[in-house]
């Protein structure tokens, strides 16, 4: 938890520190009253990119470690892995073979009638 507020308070310094001077280049000075709003919009989007960029850090640069210091695993589901369930595949097959056995057995009924 430290980690990510840590990463959020660096990022967002950054950003606001880029957007300020993007801004100063621009000639607009955000924290001159006639630009209120642009500065309030300013800190909104330096917040948000705070926090997804320091979100991204934590997951994909920082990955959690075990005491080992091996990459920390999490168990994902398959539906999280794959975008399928086993469930889902397990009642598929079952319907499958439903549906073979009663072709098979309407099979069988047409050639006793016909």
């Amino acid at each position: 938890m430290a980690k990510i507020i840590a990463l959020f308070l660096i990022v967002t310094a950054i950003c606001g520190g880029l957007i300020y001077s993007v801004a100063l280049s621009q000639g607009l000075d955000l924290l001159d009253p006639q630009f209120r709003m642009i500065g309030l919009l300013g800190l909104v989007t330096t917040l948000y990119a705070g926090l997804r960029i320091s979100w991204f850090l934590n997951k994909v640069v920082f990955p959690e470690r075990d005491e080992e210091g091996h990459l920390a695993v999490k168990k994902r589901s398959a539906f999280e892995r794959w975008g399928r369930s086993s469930t889902l595949d397990a009642r598929m097959d079952a319907r499958r073979a439903r549906v073979a056995a009663a072709r098979e057995r309407q099979s069988k009924e047409d050639d006793q009638a016909g």
